[in-house]
């Protein structure tokens, strides 16, 4: 399932730091168990805020560095 992050503004695949950004991603939760809870649907992906070991996705991906600010997010702050 394709999940898109309600608190995080990842650059796309696509974008220049969309490798970097999905590398960051990898590094953190490939292999281990998210408890995410959908809010909505994107296009074809759910979006969700998701926590790993009670702590945010999102905010371990900002601890880390990761690239954020795809497109998504300019169109959000309008």
């Amino acid at each position: 399932v394709e999940v898109r992050l309600e608190d995080f503004w990842a650059p796309e695949l696509s974008e220049p730091e969309g490798p970097a950004g999905k590398a960051a991603l990898t590094r953190l939760a490939l292999g281990r168990r998210l408890t995410c809870t959908a809010s909505h649907r994107s296009y074809d992906r759910i979006v969700a805020r998701c926590e790993l070991d009670g702590r945010s996705l999102a905010d371990r991906l900002r601890a880390v560095g990761a690239p954020e600010g795809g497109r998504g997010k300019a169109s959000a702050s309008r």
